[in-house]
């Protein structure tokens, strides 16, 4: 299997809005998980899994939705939006 170096991944769509979450580290598989289970709502990228911070890159469309869900799942997880 060969790899493609990391220069060559090509950066989000330039209309993606990213946002960037704090979690506990123990909470980063179940936060992508969630947002995975809502098709098209978000792409999931860990950014520092020691520090648990996240990126969600949404559409436009899907902001307000996402934004929704974050609110509700900060009444379950300690959760701390960066951005």
């Amino acid at each position: 299997m060969s790899f493609q170096p990391l220069s060559s991944i090509p950066a989000p769509p330039a209309d993606c809005i990213p946002v960037r979450i704090q979690i506990n580290r123990k909470d980063i598989v179940y936060m992508h998980g969630i947002i995975e289970a809502y098709d098209h709502l978000a792409v999931v990228r860990t950014i520092d899994k020691h520090q648990g911070i996240i990126e969600l890159l949404a559409s436009p469309s899907f902001l307000t939705e996402l934004r929704q869900l974050l609110d509700a799942l900060s009444e379950e997880i300690p959760l701390k939006v960066l951005s």
